[in-house]
């Protein structure tokens, strides 16, 4: 199953029942295996991590003493992978950085609209991506003058994430960010946003931070059937 939502239980057990890799067929095929041994950089913090895939080249800031793993299609970021606890809940924020092919996507639009905007919506219609977790409709914006977009999702783990997508410019490929948190700190991740994106690089054109202010603050994350019948979380 293709599932737009993290690799967080995966990174946790080493092993998942269900599939829960973020990107599409075929990083869906880097099993979790992959993720798990690939190189666990925990000594000297970095100020960015760098990677190339289909000429395409990010680099990604790296906040300190967070631990990296790669992926297949990009890099996973996170606070304390360590401490996530056995049945998947986040011990603190976690971001996945990626590059999306489109070819599994309709990107035929008209110069007005969106592109991201017009993708997201295709990817949160079909459960082959987003699988049983409950998401918000994607909101459109502007991200330096490049087309973004992003959605919030609960995926029913006790995490919630904003998955934010931005077009490269004259390219068919997707930038995707999935920020998460355990929904205790799930307030955490709007004002860490422009900080922890800020000189996110994409083919040498970096992007700034700031431009994340205008998402809404705070974020109002939908909540899954089987969390909205304990008690609400209100944002922090």
């Amino acid at each position: 199953m293709k599932q737009w939502i993290l690799i967080v239980v995966c990174l946790a057990v080493g092993g998942c029942a269900k599939s829960p890799a973020p990107d599409q067929a075929a990083e869906a095929q880097a099993t979790t295996s992959q993720v798990v041994s690939s190189a666990q950089e925990n000594t000297a913090a970095l100020n960015t991590v760098a990677f190339t895939i289909e000429d395409v080249t990010l680099s990604v800031p790296r906040p300190e003493h967070w631990e990296l793993h790669r992926t297949a299609f990009g890099v996973v970021l996170a606070e304390h992978i360590g401490s996530i606890a056995t049945d998947g809940e986040l011990g603190g924020i976690l971001a996945h950085v990626w590059l999306q092919p489109l070819t599994d996507f309709n990107v035929q639009a008209s110069t007005r609209d969106n592109a991201a905007w017009r993708i997201l919506g295709q990817i949160i219609e079909n459960p082959e991506y987003v699988g049983s977790a409950t998401v918000s409709n994607p909101a459109g914006f502007t991200w330096d003058g490049n087309d973004a977009a992003y959605y919030l999702l609960d995926n029913g783990d006790g995490n919630l994430s904003i998955v934010i997508g931005v077009i490269v410019p004259g390219t068919g490929n997707l930038i995707t960010i999935s920020v998460s948190a355990p929904a205790t700190q799930a307030g955490r991740i709007r004002p860490l946003l422009p900080q922890t994106l800020h000189g996110l690089t994409i083919n040498n054109t970096s992007l700034s931070g700031s431009a994340l202010d205008q998402l809404p603050d705070p974020l109002v994350f939908p909540r899954h059937e089987a969390e909205a019948q304990g008690q609400a979380i209100e944002p922090s």
